[in-house]
């Protein structure tokens, strides 16, 4: 008997990954935020030193405080940023990645013996384990950066 292997295209593959991923769009929403933040805070710091370039040439010191007041805030503000941003990405990628090598792992224990038989099986969980990690995580990456551009 032969083996059915199913090959999918890439408009195929993205929606299972955006089927299997569903219960984490809440995080990817969340990420979106942060990194929304993250481009606002570029103007800010941008500003900072237009005031205190302002203020050097102007020879007026309250503007140049007030750069460098507000580029300290803002260098404090983009270091929380990052540290919510580090947090939320590797907290989705723990659980997505978790989830869809559990599911994959499953799938494969379930799966008849005579379609698994020609393959060992160690070579066979790691080829799930790694193409699941590949998968998700680039998923997650892409799919935060097109939401982001949009």
């Amino acid at each position: 008997m032969e083996v059915n292997n199913k090959s999918y295209g890439t408009g195929k593959t993205l929606f299972r990954l955006l089927q299997i991923s569903r219960s984490n769009w809440g995080w990817m929403a969340l990420l979106i935020v942060p990194s929304i933040i993250a481009s606002v805070i570029e103007v800010g710091y941008m500003e900072s030193i237009r005031r205190i370039v302002k203020g050097a040439t102007n020879s007026n010191l309250d503007l140049v405080y007030g750069g460098a007041i507000l580029g300290i805030g803002i260098i404090l503000f983009r270091f929380i940023n990052s540290m919510i941003t580090t947090w939320l990405k590797s907290t989705l990628n723990n659980n997505s990645v978790t989830k869809l090598q559990t599911s994959m792992l499953a799938k494969l224990v379930r799966s008849r013996t005579k379609e698994t038989q020609h393959y060992h099986s160690g070579d066979l969980t790691s080829r799930v384990w790694d193409s699941a990690r590949a998968a998700q995580a680039g998923f997650n990456d892409s799919f935060i950066s097109m939401l982001r551009n949009a």
